[in-house]
Parts: C-alpha cells; structure tokens; sequence
C-alpha cells in the first residue's frame, strides 16, 4: 500500500468534484434553463466550497498530525471510498443525464436536492477527518529516549557520584579556616560557607595560619637516661689496678 494512499483518496474526491462542475456547466450549455438558474448557480457554489472545505481541512490536520495523515487507516479509507463511490454514482450520473440526455426533460432538474447531499458527504468527511486525527494522535508513538553522551570533561574536571558529592559536601561543612583580626584574636569562617564564623576553634578539619617568624613554638625537650655503656663511654677508658693493690686490698680475700 502507498505512504499516501489516504491523500490519494482526497485528491481523487476532490478531482470528483471538479468533474460535477464541468457538468454543470454542460448543462447550462446544452440544456435551456431559463434566464434565471438560482439552483444551479447555488449548487455550482456549494461544489467549489466543498472542494475547498476538504483540501484545507485535511491539510490542517496533516499539519498537526504529520505525514501519517498521507495514509490514514482502514476505517477512514473506507469511508472516503464510499463517499467517492456516491458522488459518482448519485451526483455525477445525475447532471450527466441532465445535460446530455436526449427528449423531454423534468420539470424540476432537483438542483437542490443535489446540493443537500453534496453538503452531506461534505460534513461527513470532516468528520471522518477529525476523527482520524484523534486515533492517529492517540497511537502516536512515544519519542525514543535520548541516549546520554558522555560529557566532554576539561583537564580540571573530574565526574563523581552522588555519594561521593555528598562526602565532599559534608567535609566542606566540616572545615574552617583560621583567621585572624587586626587586634590579634583569631577566629575560623566555614569553608562551605563563608558566612559562618566562630570565636572558639571548631571540630573538624582546621586550615590553621602559618606561623609567624619569631613565635614558633619550642620542642618539647625530652630527658632520656643513658645506658651503662654509654655512661662507661662517657668515664673514659678503664685503667687496670696494679698486682700489689689487689693483694693489699682486703676484699680479694
């Protein structure tokens, strides 16, 4: 099946149309209708604006729609078949036997009668229109979801996860820098938000101020007593005692 085979179907109808009036003007050539032809004349206008009314109202929904309105479905194809089928059979047949048939004509050719039903299948494809928009728009089919490109990182930036967002939020909360006044009290400002400021040192990381030249602190000097050996070291080298001082020395005894 054709992509356009309900366009088709509306270019054909409206082609229809355009048939009936070359046959109405036939009729006004070939047949003698007086000098006043008010029914003819009305029913010639209303197959121009039926003409019309179809074209534009299919193109504002394909407008709406997009080109699955070129194809329509099977309901609406059908019914368009059938509305093409009636302004052959009942309309065209009808003017062509007005306007080429041999012998006495009717009294009353019925040109409105034409009318009315040319005004009838006029609204029923409308409506048969209207209500092909509503079932294409509720069978339009969902817009795949978009595949995520991964972002184009600079040489600074890096991709963390939300936990680990959450983490670094937390120990941003969680630090201060110190920081001190002009009349040498110190006090820290949150790192997070630098709004925040404390007069006592907080909890947590603590950016502290470099320490100024001639106020470092002096290291704990730490006392450690020393080993036998060392304190041996420290006496110097041991003499040895004479034989004679051991022998008067009552204690070798």
């Amino acid at each position: 099946m054709s992509p356009t085979a309900f366009k088709q179907q509306i270019d054909q109808f409206i082609t229809e149309l355009h048939r009936c009036l070359e046959l109405c003007d036939a009729v006004l050539r070939y047949r003698r209708l007086g000098s006043t032809h008010l029914a003819l004349d009305q029913l010639q206008d209303g197959l121009a604006l039926s003409s019309r009314v179809v074209s534009s109202e299919f193109m504002r929904f394909r407008t709406q729609i997009g080109p699955r309105m070129d194809l329509g479905d099977e309901l609406s194809r059908n019914y368009l078949n059938r509305a093409i089928r009636e302004v052959k059979s009942d309309v065209q047949t009808r003017l062509h036997d007005i306007a080429y048939r041999e012998g006495p004509q009717d009294k009353t050719p019925g040109f409105g009668q034409i009318l009315k039903k040319v005004d009838r299948i006029t609204d029923e494809i409308t409506i048969d229109l209207s209500s092909l928009a509503l079932r294409l728009e509720a069978t339009k089919p969902k817009p795949a979801p978009e595949k995520l490109q991964k972002p184009k990182l600079k040489h600074d930036e890096v991709i963390v996860s939300l936990e680990e967002l959450d983490m670094f939020m937390s120990h941003m909360k969680n630090s201060w820098k110190e920081k001190e006044t002009s009349e040498g009290r110190r006090y820290w400002v949150n790192h997070f938000d630098d709004k925040v400021i404390v007069w006592e040192r907080p909890e947590g990381f603590v950016n502290a101020m470099p320490v100024k030249r001639g106020e470092r602190k002096e290291a704990r000097r730490f006392v450690r007593t020393p080993t036998w050996e060392q304190e041996q070291a420290q006496k110097g080298p041991r003499q040895r005692r004479q034989r004679e001082d051991v022998w008067q020395d009552s204690r070798a005894w």
